[in-house]
């Protein structure tokens, strides 16, 4: 009777089996403004002070996590405290309107984090996530945007960002500025990473620090020492664990014209070509670059970390050899290295010029150096090699790496010259 009833009633069916999904729906999801009320009192406002103005020179997100008296944020947000700390201090701005005071207590400016420690504990903290979540979960990220007020923004976690040496989160969400340094959690409240940047190329293109990067950074004791020393010793190791994994791999070449040259010698370098042809130009030109993604930011204007070379081929077309010659000559005046004068943070370049005998061709080549000036035992590398001699094809290459030792330096340089055939 009862089947005859549900056969002759199908609407009654369907509305029923919709309220029974709309409820499953609401259990198992919460809404996201309940989400938010639940945590909101687990975030702060993170203000970096400047203290003979005593105004604000910069601003991003924190969050409890593990315990309501540690504060995660990004290096980038608090990077005045490492690089100016005489002259920097830090406060917390709560959902509440209270203001407090905080201190730095570690950072890890590698991985962009920073654990301050602030006057008074907040009201409770986030937990870690056990393990990462499927592909396709929903995400909620919170912080306060463009300094406007606490905000939570929904977005989907789609897995680790491909062609990076550290891992990142690629998260679909608006994480705009001020957010930096916010957790990004599941519904449950457990942290699954840390807003820490978004791409500029597309929408809601954003990424996280894994909260596993987080945990090795809580578990750590914290620092003893001058704060750039700290960040020294940091660069030092990263610096040393990518030079030992490009010196562990073969030298990929790329061909232009006759040459093979260096190409992508690591899964974590982006690489383009482009072959132009303008009209009425009477020589043939190419150029192929490759560069890393993992920058490290250390203050205003200062990141250190790039991998990046360059190569310009030329064929002289329809030029004589004088004017072919010129052009080259020309063409190589132009890829010098950039900030050769120093700053406050780095020297001057200082180069050396020879001529290279390898696998049978010339290339004048200048190997350029300079050191940190407050960050003693790194430098900037800065190469250029221009081929001499043949009459029908040149090339222009130039290899720059950033942050590391003289040694690694030199003998990068040297292995990326014996590749150039």
């Amino acid at each position: 009777m009862l089947l005859a009833t549900m056969n002759s009633s199908p609407h009654w069916l369907f509305r029923f089996l919709l309220l029974l999904l709309i409820g499953t729906l609401a259990h198992a999801a919460p809404a996201t403004e309940e989400i938010f009320e639940h945590f909101k009192d687990r975030i702060a406002q993170v203000q970096v002070i400047d203290l003979s103005a005593g105004s604000r020179v910069g601003y991003g997100s924190g969050f409890a996590l593990g315990r309501a008296d540690r504060i995660v944020t990004n290096y980038h947000v608090i990077s005045k405290l490492v690089m100016a700390p005489r002259h920097h201090k830090a406060e917390l701005k709560l959902v509440d309107g209270r203001v407090i005071p905080a201190e730095l207590l570690a950072f890890d400016a590698v991985h962009d984090l920073a654990v301050l420690v602030p006057a008074q504990a907040l009201p409770a903290a986030f937990e870690l996530a056990g393990s990462p979540p499927p592909k396709g979960q929903r995400l909620y990220s919170l912080g306060v945007p463009n300094d406007l007020d606490f905000t939570i923004v929904e977005g989907t976690y789609n897995g680790l960002v491909g062609n990076t040496f550290h891992d990142r989160i690629h998260f679909t969400g608006a994480i705009n500025s001020g957010m930096s340094g916010g957790p990004a959690i599941d519904a449950a409240g457990r942290l699954v990473g840390v807003n820490v940047a978004k791409d500029l190329r597309g929408d809601l293109v954003s990424f996280l620090v894994p909260a596993a990067d987080v945990a090795a950074l809580l578990a750590q004791p914290a620092p003893k020492g001058e704060r750039r020393t700290v960040l020294r010793d940091q660069l030092l190791a990263n610096q040393q664990s990518v030079v030992t994994q490009l010196l562990a791999q073969p030298m990929v070449r790329h061909p232009l014209g006759s040459f093979q040259l260096p190409g992508r010698f690591a899964e974590f370098m982006r690489c383009w070509g482009d072959a132009q042809r303008r009209d009425k130009q009477r020589y043939q030109q190419a150029s192929y670059q490759c560069s890393n993604q993992d920058d490290v930011y250390l203050d205003d204007g200062f990141s250190t970390g790039t991998i990046a070379l360059r190569h310009d081929w030329y064929g002289k077309g329809e030029l004589n050899p004088l004017a072919f010659t010129a052009l080259v000559n020309r063409m190589a005046s132009y890829h010098n290295a950039s900030g050769a004068d120093g700053d406050d943070e780095l020297g001057n370049y200082a180069c050396q010029q020879a001529y290279v005998k390898l696998q049978g061709r010339v290339l004048k080549t200048a190997v350029c150096l300079r050191a940190f000036r407050k960050l003693g035992g790194l430098y900037d590398l800065y190469l250029k090699a221009v081929s001499v001699g043949d009459g029908r094809e040149a090339v222009v290459s130039t290899l720059q790496l950033g942050g590391v030792t003289q040694a690694n330096a030199l003998g990068f340089a040297r292995r990326y010259l014996e590749a150039m055939q």
